[in-house]
């Protein structure tokens, strides 16, 4: 009884961990990956496609040395961290809000993760953190591209946007930002639909799984609607 008073009582996490996790884990993803990121955007401007991810790579180590795998890494740290930062802040602030309104006796608890969303709801939150998490760090993803291509190598992250903006115009900077929202939407309300999916078919902080919060109707009750009972 002591123990569920006291975390009863207790408070949600601040946000700044939210922020804090989302970009460590995002910087731990991209350092481990980044070859495979040099690779795709050399195979598109520049390496043979024939040679494939290994022989590009093999490509690029002889010609330009073993540094040029992570030719523009600390920009895409740049923004990366930001990105996921932002991302996952904003979808917790987002989904707490919504457990909020489906279970308003959790109001101000940190247990709100017990309490399942909707699928729709989800797909909506996860789509919009997504936007704009990639609408802000859009000028850092342009500069990105451009050092895995090769261009301003040499440059920080920040003298590269400089320079862009100088040479190109600012409108460089953004150019593209549409497409990347609306893949950006797709992906991520996907990923955090399937997330959220998988919290409540393992029954993660007490969550029931959609086919058990409706005997008779699962489909409704997954995508976050209560089913008709006979004789109302």
């Amino acid at each position: 009884q002591r123990a569920s008073e006291e975390g009863s009582s207790s408070s949600p996490p601040p946000e700044w961990t939210v922020l804090a996790a989302g970009a460590l884990a995002g910087c731990t993803a991209s350092i481990a990956c980044y070859p495979l990121e040099v690779a795709r955007t050399r195979i598109a401007v520049a390496c043979d496609v024939r040679l494939g991810v290994l022989g590009c790579l093999a490509s690029v180590v002889r010609e330009e040395g073993p540094l040029a795998l992570y030719a523009g890494l600390l920009t895409t740290l740049a923004g990366v961290l930001p990105f996921n930062a932002l991302k996952l802040a904003a979808y917790d602030r987002l989904r707490t809000k919504a457990a909020t309104l489906q279970d308003p006796a959790r109001n101000g608890r940190p247990d709100l993760d017990a309490t399942s969303v909707p699928v729709p709801l989800v797909a909506a939150i996860g789509a919009a953190s997504g936007c704009f998490a990639a609408t802000s760090c859009f000028p850092i993803e342009v500069v990105r591209r451009r050092q895995m291509a090769g261009e301003f190598v040499g440059l920080g992250p920040l003298s590269a946007v400089v320079a862009i903006a100088r040479t190109e115009g600012a409108r460089a900077l953004t150019q593209g930002v549409g497409l990347n929202c609306v893949k950006v939407a797709m992906s991520n309300s996907l990923g955090f639909v399937f997330y959220e999916l998988a919290m409540d078919v393992l029954r993660v902080n007490g969550r029931q799984p959609p086919w058990a919060r409706s005997d008779r109707f699962p489909l409704p009750s997954l995508l976050g609607l209560k089913p008709a009972v006979s004789g109302e």
